[in-house]
């Protein structure tokens, strides 16, 4: 929860810079939020769990803030999960190439 800082007129108002609530919005429109988080989190990287890879990136790629997810995950390090509709080597490969731009 954002702290609080007494204003001059003595109330009290959450301190919320413009990144932050911008980091915020996006997730609110996500399409995952219907969804079961396991879908994006598969145990493995073969047989089923490249269905449910496939599933998931459906619902990234109909979902209207994929753009913010995928460089949210980036910026923040996230190695597991789909993410932006990536899984963790598309992101790792994706944030090189983004370096040597």
């Amino acid at each position: 929860m954002p702290r609080s800082r007494t204003e001059t007129s003595g109330t009290c108002r959450p301190i919320v810079d413009a990144t932050m609530a911008a980091s915020l919005d996006w997730r609110m429109q996500a399409a995952c939020r219907a969804k079961e988080p396991e879908l994006f989190f598969p145990t493995s990287t073969s047989g089923p769990a490249l269905r449910q890879v496939e599933a998931a990136k459906a619902v990234c790629h109909q979902c209207p803030v994929c753009a913010q997810c995928l460089d949210w995950a980036i910026g923040s390090g996230i190695d597991d999960g789909v993410w932006g509709g990536m899984t963790e080597t598309e992101r790792r490969s994706l944030a090189r190439s983004r370096k040597h731009v």
